[in-house]
């Protein structure tokens, strides 16, 4: 080349450059800045002066807009922005483009050929991404579509308001930080066919306490649970065979790790940082745990005690809800046990759980898998016919009542070392089979008929385990009029009647034999006679202030005049316990879907 030609290439060069710049230099246009390129404008950045939804426009400075090609729209906004509307022509729109947007929802123009929209979050064309859900969405719940088979990078991070993400089966991939950054997702149940869960995935997310990873996944990657401050219980179902480096670094609340036989590795800083590691569930043997390779500055992991053989597959389905006072267990399968019975997937409820409800399709409850409940007094199973192993309540010393609501069987021995006397109550029409003896077991078998709920063994109640039961009974049959009884006695309770001879009242000390009970309340009509879920709702509202337990049995024949009542300075400790029961029942309404 001469050094004429090289002189013209140089120039040439340093205008096609210089025309570039211009084409390319940045605009402003209301409260969009833009470049033009190729005939082309591309929004770098939105300054909006509202919170009003913003419509992107079709052209500005009458060039077509056909790209978003800014880094974060919106973050520095003074405003959280109802609504970022996309027009048809935008075709580009660059990656990480709303990961930390002040915006409550995207929508698309349904003519787009790129992207579309879905409950404000923004998907690709075919719905089979979702790219972004914007970080303001006022829905608590969120439901990906059932097309959908990836979640982008960053999809669900930094999320303000959202909490339970309904994942599809379907799903198979979620890519880095897909839940990471975020106070609010903590509820995410990950489908059967998820296969990868790519790096810092779950990164700095402080809302969840608890994941199982599906059996597709087979590998534990690099910092997949960083920083998940109040992360308790993790499961492995998948045959993974290493946990790498940082996976579960500064985990400060992990608790409870299940791992299948197959890891053989935890590599380096796997857990470093996390220690308050426990226990490790490992499907396995001894002799296989002895194979698997610790290695270095893993926190308290090498240091946790080990259960053997543990079927962490139990855990599939398998639901948790804990509360400061009450755990429900829920799902399909059966509740695993273990004869080690400080080991437990539930322990964060041990200590203060006074409740515990088991529904679904539980088909058994296992070997000690409830035992050393310290605050446990009730239990109510609403799954059918449930099989309760040998020990599953031991040692839980405030235990008084077991509800079977649909039927099932439970060995005496369920209640090993309670020290007390409990009830149990099962539904009559599933033919419940309770085995063995124990003089302190009460076994009940109920049935409800016509709004008349009948107990069909001999009781021994005080007033508090009494009402407590009812109403999980009226929450479960529906509107409870009389409840019929064979042989039953209130310990502790001052009920009396009025003898209608003398006009004295009179306490009640003997059992009642054969007969019924039903509240009655004062109107200005004279009495009337109420269900026990109107009893309960009175008391809730304010408007029964006084009620009637009235008795008709063959110890004390009612006549016209004859009224039971509970005195006076019982009334004011049964209204608070009442009150009690109507947040137990409006707990259960909404536990069992009852509306």
């Amino acid at each position: 080349m001469t050094k004429r030609n090289i002189i013209l290439s140089a120039i040439l060069c340093a205008l096609l450059f210089a025309l570039f710049a211009f084409s390319a230099a940045a605009e402003t246009e209301g409260i969009y800045t833009y470049t033009v390129t190729n005939g082309e404008a591309k929004i770098t950045d939105i300054a909006p002066v509202s919170a009003d939804p913003i419509t992107i426009p079709d052209t500005l400075g009458g060039y077509p807009v056909t790209g978003l090609t800014g880094y974060n729209y919106l973050e520095n906004s003074a405003y959280i922005v109802e609504e970022l509307r996309i027009p048809a022509g935008v075709t580009e729109i660059s990656d990480h483009s709303f990961t930390m947007a002040r915006l409550a929802r995207i929508t698309v123009d349904e003519n787009n050929t790129a992207f579309s929209s879905y409950g404000g979050a923004l998907l690709n064309k075919a719905q089979t991404v979702l790219i972004k859900c914007p970080i303001y969405l006022p829905e608590e719940t969120f439901t990906v579509p059932d097309t959908v088979t990836k979640l982008g990078w960053g999809s669900f991070s930094n999320m303000k308001y959202t909490e339970t993400v309904l994942l599809p089966e379907g799903l198979q991939t979620l890519e880095n930080q897909a839940f990471a950054f975020t106070n609010s997702v903590k509820n995410i149940k990950l489908p059967d066919s998820l296969q990868t869960i790519e790096p810092n995935c779950f990164a700095y997310n402080q809302a969840i306490t608890e994941i199982v990873i599906p059996e597709k996944v087979t590998v534990a990657d690099t910092s997949i649970f960083t920083d998940c401050h109040n992360l308790e219980t993790v499961v492995f179902l998948g045959d993974i065979t290493t946990i790498s480096k940082w996976a579960f670094d500064n985990n400060q609340s992990l608790k409870t790790v299940v791992l299948p036989a197959s890891v053989t590795l935890i590599y380096t800083e796997a857990f470093v940082r996390s220690t308050g590691i426990e226990r490790i569930l490992f499907g396995g043997t001894p002799e296989q745990w002895a194979n698997v390779e610790i290695m270095d500055n893993n926190g308290s992991f090498p240091d946790a005690e080990v259960v053997y053989n543990f079927p962490a597959a139990a855990y599939k389905n398998i639901t948790i809800n804990q509360s400061a006072t009450a755990l429900t267990v829920g799902g399909s399968g059966d509740l695993p046990g273990t004869d080690a019975p400080a080991y437990r997937y539930w322990d964060g409820a041990k200590n203060t759980a006074e409740a515990l409800y088991i529904e679904g399709d539980i088909g058994a409850v296992g070997k000690n898998a409830f035992t050393d409940f310290p605050a446990l007094s009730t239990v109510i199973v609403n799954a059918p016919g449930v099989n309760i192993a040998e020990g599953a309540f031991a040692n839980c010393p405030n235990l008084t009542t077991l509800i079977l609501l649909q039927g099932g069987s439970i060995p005496a021995g369920a209640f090993a070392d309670c020290g007390g006397d409990i009830n149990v109550f099962a539904a009559a029409e599933q033919n419940p089979t309770f085995t063995g003896s124990a003089a302190e077991v009460h076994y009940c078998p109920v049935s409800y008929a016509d709004g008349v709920l009948t107990y069909g063994g001999a009781l021994a109640q005080d007033a508090y385990s009494f009402f407590d039961d009812l109403s999980v009974f009226c929450t479960h049959y529906g509107e409870i009029t009389k409840l019929r009884v064979n042989s039953f006695t209130f310990d502790n309770v001052p009920i009396y009647y009025f003898d209608t001879e003398t006009g004295a009242r009179r306490r009640i000390t003997e059992p009642l034999t054969n007969g019924e009970i039903y509240p009655q309340i004062d109107t200005e009509g004279g009495t009337q006679a109420i269900s026990f879920n109107t009893l309960c709702g009175g008391i809730a509202d304010g408007s029964i202030t006084t009620f009637y337990l009235v008795i008709n049995d063959e110890t004390h024949p009612q006549t016209e005049d004859t009224k039971v009542s509970i005195i006076e300075e019982f009334i004011a400790g049964i209204r608070k316990v009442l009150r009690a029961i109507v947040t137990l029942l409006n707990k259960l309404f909404r536990l069992f879907g009852i509306k």
